[in-house]
């Protein structure tokens, strides 16, 4: 049975409202009554409402003011305006609002029965088309490797399952859908991924497990939230790679965490770690031993002077660039390249 609240500010119009129809007889029931829009959003916010029979001119909160609120807080409720021929141009306004329907006063029976049996219609049309919704949503986040945002949709989707009082047959369908979804986007990464669906499988016998949804939240949290750290983690290594690319490419360049962080859209100390983690080392230090590296090779050709060596390895000053030199390898850039020649 769905819930209707009406909001008129003239308590005649709302009890006739009530006489109107056999409310029960249709599938409905009143859970609540307001005189303006202030307090019906009071009321809806306390009780499980899902639609709202509104007057139009009201004080406080009219009607229009009071379907746009409901709107943005609650965006699965429908709302049918009572207008007069007169207020035509705000029943536009109100439908673009996100008002539902709208009937002439004064309000024929046949017509407001019509109008709630279509709004039932819709809503129970929406509410078996909304989880599949949150799956999508769910996916979206997983794959953008969101662990907050992918834990609110399970969240959301088992609300909703129990908000609605869905049978366990239909839970476990959506739940086998989502796994599969899920088992879907790993044929993407490391088969030893998919052990997490086969450890984790969805199906739960009601009569054997009296928590079985709640174990089926918790089943399907785990397993978002490995997914999302797995995605994490490669999207952690791209980043860092391309980060160690452009330092290739720069590294005769005075290069810098602050300008690398610009570039890859990044906040500094959060690539300062990313790199640590993923490196072993810190920025600066991965930098030096990739100098010094190019310097070696470069000391291998005699015709080259150290200072021109230094120029290319990125330090301009050779006295600076001898001392990372030493501290790196134990020996003077012009000690090393005796070595070799001894070796030689």
């Amino acid at each position: 049975m769905l819930s209707v609240m009406l909001v008129d500010d003239e308590p005649l119009i709302r009890r006739g409202l009530k006489k109107l129809i056999d409310w029960q007889l249709h599938g409905f029931r009143i859970v609540g009554e307001a005189d303006n829009g202030e307090e019906a959003l009071e009321l809806v916010a306390r009780e499980e409402t899902d639609i709202v029979v509104t007057d139009l001119k009201m004080p406080a909160m009219n009607g229009l003011e009071l379907s746009e609120a409901l709107k943005a807080r609650f965006p699965t409720l429908k709302v049918i305006v009572l207008t007069g021929y007169d207020d035509f141009p705000y029943v536009q306004q109100s439908i673009r609002n996100g008002v539902a329907d709208y009937l002439l006063k004064p309000v024929n029976a046949d017509a407001l029965v019509r109008s709630l049996l279509q709004l039932r219609k819709q809503l129970e049309e929406e509410r078996y088309r909304y989880p599949f919704d949150i799956e999508a949503s769910l996916l979206d986040a997983v794959k953008a490797a969101d662990a907050e945002a992918a834990a609110a949709a399970v969240h959301a989707l088992f609300d909703e399952l129990h908000k609605y009082k869905v049978p366990q047959e239909i839970v476990l369908r959506i739940c086998d859908t989502v796994r599969l979804s899920l088992d879907r986007l790993l044929d993407q990464e490391s088969s030893s991924l998919k052990d997490i669906l086969r450890k984790n499988n969805l199906e739960k016998d009601e009569g054997r497990l009296p928590n079985a949804r709640e174990e089926l939240r918790a089943d399907l949290l785990h397993i978002v939230s490995c997914l999302c750290d797995h995605r994490q983690g490669y999207a952690n290594k791209r980043t860092i790679q391309a980060v160690i690319d452009d330092i290739e490419r720069n590294f005769q360049q005075d290069i810098t965490l602050g300008d690398l962080a610009a570039k890859f859209y990044l906040n500094a100390s959060y690539l300062s770690q990313l790199f640590k983690s993923e490196t072993g080392e810190t920025f600066s230090n991965y930098v030096i031993k990739l100098r010094i590296e190019k310097a070696k090779r470069l000391l291998g050709d005699p015709n080259m002077k150290i200072q021109d060596i230094s120029e290319l390895v990125g330090y301009g000053d050779p006295k600076y660039f001898g001392q990372l030199f030493k501290r790196m390898t134990g020996m003077l850039p012009s000690e090393y390249r005796a070595g070799l020649t001894r070796s030689k």
